[in-house]
């Protein structure tokens, strides 16, 4: 399972509310906050009921620009979801390369293909 930061550390987001709760109750964004991505996690989980097996099929409820999110996807990548709603980003651990990525994987994956010797 991947472990998310604090935002503030080595995790930005582009936002002054890092980790509020925008999960829509009726028309009404949850509003709570939390100091740790993680903690938010688990209050969807509870207060949400955004848990069950890997495999379940969720709706998610983000308030967004557009209204609710409506995305579909499996209980298993609820997490990297979230995080593409705080603007959450890895940068790359290389120094000098400037890049950064919505996803962990996916910045993982790019150090082991651009910058692995061999």
């Amino acid at each position: 399972m991947e472990r998310y930061p604090p935002a503030s550390g080595g995790v930005t987001t582009k936002t002054n509310h890092a980790n509020r709760c925008k999960w829509l109750m009726g028309d009404i964004p949850c509003g709570q906050s939390f100091a740790v991505f993680d903690d938010l996690i688990g209050h969807l989980g509870r207060e949400h009921n955004v848990q069950g097996p890997a495999e379940r099929k969720l709706v998610c409820h983000w308030c967004t620009h557009r209204g609710s999110c409506g995305n579909q996807y499996r209980r298993d990548a609820y997490r990297r979801h979230i995080a593409t709603h705080l603007n959450i980003s890895f940068p790359c651990t290389v120094t000098d390369c400037d890049k950064s990525f919505s996803r962990v994987d996916s910045m993982r994956s790019h150090v082991k293909k651009k910058h692995s010797k061999g």
